[in-house]
């Protein structure tokens, strides 16, 4: 018998994700799979073995092959709402004046902004809000195996409550509702044990679902014993011991999406603005007057950082170190941030959550940084400077 998941989607911000046609979004299959290993590396602690085995692979060692199910997408009603930058008058957010202005959306969403003046071939168009689609989870085999069951619905489950989909979406755009689940076929005990979360009353009974939820998932995927682990130190973004996540009591309407990412982008651009000793030490950089040797703390948030003083009429660029390649200029240009920004539904509004991920941060222990165009390493970021404490 073929057992099917159903899951009901909706998105919650602007979804901008590539298709066939150029500048026009398409939600594919392989973009959603590809969310899904993200997160299940994210929950599964031994994610090695069993990756391959659940998501697809190529090792002949492991038994890897083809994944045992295939995803079909499907627009519950209608075709999805197509919107772009321009239509959301982003500059109703601004605050201060002349160099001074500050937007939490164009913060967030910066990559669009660049349609009209500086790249006239490139408006992108996106998704809009509230477009729902159905994915439907079909297994030709495998569909009794417990831990393939798990793996599925945790990867399903940390889409629909705490990621995203598409360009920015680890900075608020392509944020979506897991709304509801059901099986096709054989039931899925497991299922139970997950409480879905958008019908929560309010932020504490959502901080009580999120309890449950990661209790299970420590039951689901326990640490390996110490003999048997990876001696190496998990580098990619994960739900570790020291993760960190805060919802906000504050909420909006689903309509005012675009006031709740401008209010969160507003909070992390004031705390990123002038923040020392960044700012006088990498201005005092581009003027000659005392060159870097260490790493910037914002560093931490991700590369590539670049820093722009006006009155200096300059920038400065860090981008990731790579020793292994002769140009620095083509060496990898980007480490992603372990902060997640995102809107929860919950009971009908949206809440401003935020969550940060363990991993490898920029400037720290082995992810060394270097100047764009210079082939050097600069110090790692202190152990007393801002570090991996971003919230």
């Amino acid at each position: 018998m073929v057992n099917e998941l159903i899951l009901e989607f909706q998105t919650l911000t602007p979804l901008f994700l590539g298709g066939a046609e150029p500048g026009r979004p398409e939600l594919r299959p392989p973009s959603l799979k590809g969310a899904l290993r993200f997160w299940y590396r994210a929950v599964d602690p031994n994610f090695k073995e069993g990756e391959g085995r659940f998501f697809g692979g190529t090792d002949d060692k492991k038994k890897e092959g083809q994944s045992p199910f295939s995803l079909r997408i499907i627009p519950t009603n209608t075709a999805p709402p197509l919107c772009g930058w321009e239509g959301f008058k982003v500059r109703r957010f601004n605050t201060g004046s002349e160099v001074k202005t500050q937007n939490g959306l164009v913060y967030l969403g910066f990559p669009f902004q660049m349609g009209k003046k500086d790249f006239q071939d490139r408006k992108p168009e996106a998704i809009g809000t509230g477009y729902r689609f159905t994915v439907r989870c079909v297994f030709l085999r495998g569909a009794e195996d417990p831990k393939l069951r798990q793996a599925v619905l945790s990867s399903f489950w940390l889409l629909g409550h705490l990621g995203g989909i598409g360009s920015r979406s680890r900075r608020g755009f392509g944020s979506l509702a897991l709304l509801n689940w059901q099986t096709v076929g054989n039931s899925w005990p497991e299922m139970a044990e997950l409480p879905l979360l958008q019908g929560r009353a309010g932020v504490k009974e959502w901080v009580e679902g999120w309890r449950q939820a990661k209790n299970c998932f420590r039951t689901w995927f326990p640490k390996p014993e110490p003999v048997m682990r990876d001696k190496k130190e998990i580098n990619h973004p994960h739900l570790g011991d020291t993760y960190n996540l805060v919802i906000q009591v504050r909420s909006f309407e689903q309509k005012a999406w675009d006031a709740a990412l401008a209010e969160m982008g507003s909070h992390l651009q004031t705390f990123r603005l002038r923040r020392q000793p960044d700012y006088d030490r990498v201005k005092l950089h581009l003027r000659g007057s005392q060159y870097l040797t260490q790493t910037p703390e914002r560093a931490a948030f991700g590369l590539p950082l670049t820093f722009r003083y006006s009155s200096q009429h300059g920038s400065v660029t860090f981008t990731p170190y790579n020793p292994s390649l002769e140009d620095a200029k083509s060496a990898l240009s980007r480490h992603a941030s372990l902060l997640h920004l995102r809107l929860v539904l919950l009971n009908g509004r949206l809440h401003p959550l935020y969550l940060r991920l363990n991993g490898t941060v920029s400037g720290e222990k082995s992810q060394h940084v270097t100047i764009q165009g210079q082939n050097c390493r600069l110090r790692p970021i202190g152990e007393n400077n801002l570090g991996v404490d971003l919230l």
